[in-house]
Formats: C-alpha cells, structure tokens, sequence
C-alpha cells in the first residue's frame, strides 16, 4: 500500500512541475516525445519533453500575418532540429500555460509535407537562408474543412503580452510613434 501511495505521490508531484514549466513563458513550443507524420490534432493527447525548445525569451518578433518568427541569433545553435537534421518531430504550441495547436518541425528536400498540422520546414537551402535571416514560418496548407490553427487568439494575446507581436492592425511593438 505505501508503494503505491508513494507512487501516485511522485506521478502527481511530475504533473504539476509540468504545468508549472508550460506556464512559466507567455509563447513556447514543446517538442513531442514521440513523433507521427500525421498527429493527433488534439494537443492534450501529445507528451511533450519536459523543456520547451523554443519560447518567448528566444524571439525577437513573430510577424502575425506571415507567421515568421524572428529568433536570436543564439537560439539558432541550440535547436537541435538544426544541428541533427530530424526528419519530422512533432510540436506543441503553448500560449500563457494552454496547449493551443499540434505542429511539426520537418526536414528534408522533398515538397512532402503534413496536410493536417502546421509545420516547420527546415531543409537544403532555405535552410541556409534561415540560419542567415535568424527566421522561421510556420507554414500551414490550408483544408477545406478546417480553420487555421495558427490563427488562435491565445497566442496572438501571449505574443502581444510578451511584446513580440507585429500585427499590420497594431503596429510593430517596437516602433516608435511617427515611424
């Protein structure tokens, strides 16, 4: 009995450092543990490591209307989707402690990618270009039957919040008035 005891105590105490992480940052994407070409839609259904990969600390900008996210140049060399090449892992997306969308960071030269999810192409020379410019977009090919996921207001509220937003109806948050 005190096994088992001792057993959901250690579980329940692993559950709330987990939250305690996903709310630590206004914007953060989580990697999955385990990666799928085609996701679960569900955010909640995927097990994410326990340390975002990327967050708000690392962004300079994240431009609304094109979803490109404009990272420090530092945080380029300590993604590991760039160092080793994987060909596809899945992500989460976390906006102000809540899973808001499944994506994948996906590598390779060929134009396959997941109709389903968001994604990060990360490949040949745009690569290059990527590491050149500190860029990344979250591309997303659009379904008939579903909306865009990286439209969600609870991210565009964290991003503005953190002030990393630009959005053509507000303003670069780091313009100045007259500019």
């Amino acid at each position: 009995m005190k096994v088992s005891s001792l057993s959901i105590l250690f579980a329940m105490l692993a559950t709330v450092s987990l939250a305690q992480q996903e709310t630590q940052f206004l914007f953060a994407i989580y990697v999955s543990e385990t990666s799928l070409w085609n996701p679960p839609h569900n955010p909640d259904e995927i097990k994410m490591t326990p340390t975002p990969l990327l967050t708000d600390k690392d962004l300079v900008s994240y431009d609304w209307a094109t979803h490109v996210m404009t990272i420090n140049t530092n945080t380029i060399q300590r993604l590991p989707v760039f160092r080793y090449g994987m060909q596809c892992s899945n992500i989460v997306v976390v906006a102000n402690g809540q899973r808001c969308y499944v994506g994948s960071f996906i590598g390779g030269e060929d134009s396959i990618s997941p109709d389903s999810v968001p994604h990060i192409r990360i490949s040949g020379t745009s690569h290059q270009r990527r590491l050149m410019n500190a860029t990344l977009r979250i591309e997303f090919v659009r379904r008939l039957d579903a909306g865009d996921p990286r439209n969600d207001s609870r991210v565009h509220d964290a991003l503005k919040k953190a002030g990393k937003l630009i959005d053509k109806n507000e303003g670069h948050p780091n313009r100045l008035p007259g500019n």
